[in-house]
């Protein structure tokens, strides 16, 4: 594995580089993946999630509302913003998945749960009806159904989808364009 690379637009840190600059030249994020292959990235509205192939999760960003699952009295967040890649530490096992919405996370561990953090103002947290904010990491109850794995997930700007073991896909948040499908179930 080489070198990450991030470059654009980095007012909230998201960019992982240490500091909260723009740069606009390819710039090596300070984060240590030990050689792995095989990592995940998944990019929010200003924040980024780094998924290893060993299962750690390495957030960094705008961590106001806890959307990189890290906790604010974190010695290197500042102001709600984590400018360097940290290693989240608080699933407390390895995460097989995770995607990023514009203002919130979505983690999948191994042991199958959904758990999200961050703001949803159009119900991509999947927490039902006017819960907009998890500050913390925070389970979505009763999901997946009994007998089905998580396979996998995509999210978009303000709606999350994932495919079960069983073929079906699931997906909630903002669907009044389509987004979620006319044959999807939804939470």
């Amino acid at each position: 594995m080489g070198k990450l690379l991030a470059f654009g637009s980095n007012g909230s840190g998201q960019l992982g580089i240490g500091h909260f600059d723009d740069v606009a030249e390819p710039t090596s994020c300070p984060i240590d993946l030990h050689g792995q292959d095989g990592i995940k990235i998944a990019a929010g509205g200003n924040h980024t999630l780094v998924l290893g192939s060993d299962g750690r999760l390495f957030a960094a960003g705008d961590n106001s509302d806890g959307r990189c699952l890290i906790p604010s009295h974190s010695p290197n967040a500042k102001s709600g913003k984590v400018p360097g890649f940290q290693l989240v530490q608080c699933i407390n096992q390895p995460v097989k998945l995770c995607s990023a919405t514009w203002e919130a996370s979505v983690v999948i561990p191994v042991d199958n749960k959904v758990i999200v953090a961050g703001t949803g103002m159009k119900g991509e947290l999947g927490l039902g009806d006017g819960i907009r904010t998890a500050l913390a990491p925070t389970v979505i109850p009763d999901f997946p159904p009994k007998d089905t794995q998580i396979i996998d997930i995509a999210s978009c700007m303000d709606h999350i989808v994932l495919v079960l073991s069983n073929g079906e896909a699931w997906g909630w948040g903002n669907g009044r364009k389509g987004q979620l499908g006319l044959c999807m179930r939804h939470l």
